[in-house]
């Protein structure tokens, strides 16, 4: 039963987890998406256990460690976003230049559909990217500074970025769960606290 969460969680293989209509049915079944979230914590552990080394090896470590996450996970859409748009950044860092997120966000669009160019039709390549805008760029510019509780940052974030992806899933999916702003407040501090043990 745990292995089957666990496999769910870090893999987004859901063919072992019983439970998954019911996480599915109050609105949670994003948590099982690999997505940022999985390849942010990879990429800062890489780099804190990589920093001896010099940056172009270090970049090449940590390229290829996380392709070879991406063929684990199958290559789903979402993972490719976090893939291409972490070598972006440490291309970025080789070069001197500083990190612009509309360049970012494009230039892995880009390579995703000269890949794939199928992918544009995909609902799980536009709330990928639709959920990343609203973390990375709507939420931070709404709220620049961070609360000193953690708590209540992040009871302000989950509830924030709810309503922000209420359009999305009222366009996509029809439906949404009353139960839902409830679930996800519990369970999103729950996956992001379990996620880097589950990683290690």
């Amino acid at each position: 039963e745990y292995a089957g969460l666990l496999k769910a969680l870090l893999l987004g293989d859901k063919s072992s987890f019983e439970n998954y209509d019911h996480y599915k049915s109050l609105g949670l079944a994003h948590i099982f998406a690999i997505s940022g979230l999985h390849f942010g914590i990879l990429y800062h552990v890489l780099k804190k256990l990589l920093c001896f080394l010099p940056p172009m090896l270090r970049t090449l470590l940590i390229s290829l460690f996380l392709g070879i996450a991406l063929i684990l996970v199958g290559g789903a859409y979402s993972a490719q976003r976090a893939f291409f748009m972490v070598l972006y950044s440490e291309i970025c860092f080789l070069s001197g230049r500083k990190t612009d997120i509309y360049m970012n966000l494009s230039t892995s669009l880009f390579l995703i559909l000269m890949l794939a160019p199928e992918a544009i039709l995909s609902t799980g390549l536009h709330l990928s990217y639709y959920a990343y805008i609203c973390v990375a760029i709507i939420y931070r510019k709404c709220f620049k500074t961070p609360l000193k509780n953690r708590l209540f940052e992040s009871v302000r974030f989950a509830l924030t970025i709810q309503l922000l992806l209420l359009p999305g899933t009222l366009y996509y999916f029809g439906t949404i769960n009353l139960f839902g702003f409830i679930a996800n407040l519990i369970m999103v501090p729950i996956v992001g606290a379990l996620l880097p043990g589950a990683l290690l």
